[in-house]
């Protein structure tokens, strides 16, 4: 089955201060880190970056247009990764640029819980994960009916409405679903880096 990735990078950092993606950890920005992380797990990878389009287009990867007007959040991502992947992949992973220390086999552990009809998102001690998640591309129409026709804008949201199942990965670190949302979380995981992260 070929699979394809999406990172979701644009939205507004009130509380980082800027575009997380280009924050740097361990001198490489989190964009390249979570490319780094993803891109050798799937058969091609895209960005999700709204309207901070711009500022990403120097990384070299396919950018994804945000379908919806507005700021409209991951939903509108996820539709825009959905509407770019379905065509030519079966599946469409899909993970926050501001989560440095993802594991290297997320992908191969989230096709093992999925289904054909069916996503799964990620769990962990640390609570859900909902925007690291695996969607079969044939569920774009139902999305997109969600998303458009009931105005469906939250993740969590959009996931029960399609009795998406779990990936429980209590197994992992707790640094693996760290959220860099603030400078003080980005020092965090900068205490955290090992010498493989360098």
């Amino acid at each position: 089955m070929t699979i394809a990735a999406a990172i979701f990078c644009g939205g507004t950092s009130r509380r980082f201060g800027g575009p997380k993606g280009l924050a740097k950890l361990g001198g490489q920005s989190l964009i390249e880190r979570a490319i780094g992380r993803l891109r050798p797990q799937v058969n091609a990878l895209a960005l999700c970056a709204g309207e901070d389009a711009e500022l990403y287009r120097s990384i070299g990867a396919t950018l994804v247009p945000d379908p919806l007007a507005g700021k409209e959040g991951p939903a509108s991502a996820l539709l825009g990764a959905l509407n770019w992947a379905a065509p030519e992949h079966k599946w469409l992973a899909t993970a926050p640029c501001d989560m440095p220390f993802l594991p290297e086999d997320l992908v191969a552990r989230l096709s093992a819980e999925a289904t054909p009809d069916k996503p799964c998102f990620a769990a962990s001690r640390s609570g859900n994960h909902y925007t690291v998640a695996l969607w079969p591309t044939n569920l774009l129409p139902a999305v997109r009916s969600l998303i458009t026709d009931r105005r469906e804008r939250a993740l969590h949201r959009l996931l029960t409405a399609l009795s998406a199942r779990t990936c429980n990965l209590d197994d992992l670190n707790l640094r693996t679903f760290l959220n860099v949302n603030s400078k003080e979380d980005l020092r965090a995981a900068e205490e955290l880096l090992t010498g493989e992260d360098r």
